[in-house]
């Protein structure tokens, strides 16, 4: 339970990181987003362009690339986590059945057993009971003959 548990929590922090990843791939866009806003609100006059240096415009344009590859890698990388997670839970599935089967076959064993001990007992209460009526008729017949 306390795996699953750890299992879980690695899930989640796995989405969790995969999620910042897309936020981190979004921030740059929400960014170029705003300043395209704030262009137009402060230059309302013109196009709605933004002007900006090419080397800013690069720089942002390999940020976003950036981010983008950094969210597939972790995308990757969670993917195989995950089914490493899946692989290790089947397995533990099929041990879980392979003792549940192996439990009920010794459950069978036992009662099969606790029948034979109890047919046992009443074959040697039959028994014992028989030994004792021999006995008597025995000492029955020993004081009547002389001797």
């Amino acid at each position: 339970m306390k795996r699953k548990a750890q299992e879980l929590k690695q899930e989640a922090e796995r989405a969790r990181l995969a999620k910042d990843a897309k936020a981190a791939e979004q921030r740059p866009v929400k960014e170029i987003n705003i300043l395209s806003e704030v262009g137009r609100v402060l230059n309302s006059k013109f196009s709605g362009t933004i002007n900006m240096s090419n080397e800013n415009f690069e720089a942002m344009r390999a940020k976003a690339k950036e981010c983008e590859d950094l969210v597939k890698k972790k995308e990757v990388i969670v993917m195989a986590e995950l089914q490493k997670m899946y692989a290790k839970k089947n397995e533990v599935d099929r041990k879980v059945e392979t003792n549940l089967k192996a439990i009920e076959e010794t459950k069978t064993a036992i009662e099969t057993t606790l029948w034979s001990a109890e047919m046992a007992d009443s074959a040697k209460a039959a028994i014992e009971i028989e030994l004792f009526r021999y006995h008597q008729q025995q000492q029955k017949l020993a004081p009547s003959t002389p001797s």
